[in-house]
């Protein structure tokens, strides 16, 4: 739950709403998206690791 607030503060606030409605890449003063990007990266991808199917021990013992 945690990671999916984390996507849609720094995705949706900030990189959308933030960069396009607010125009805050023109800015150089107020210019987050450098700082949004670097969590949503790594909240994406911690995201898609822990919905992996993982292997069960019962399949890996068959194999």
């Amino acid at each position: 739950m945690g990671l999916v607030m984390v996507l849609l503060l720094f995705g949706m606030g900030f990189l959308a709403i933030g960069g396009e409605w607010f125009a805050m890449w023109q800015s150089s003063d107020w210019n987050g998206l450098d700082a949004a990007a670097c969590n949503v990266a790594p909240a994406a991808f911690t995201l898609l690791v822990v919905h992996l199917p993982g292997v069960r021990r019962a399949d890996a013992e068959r194999t």
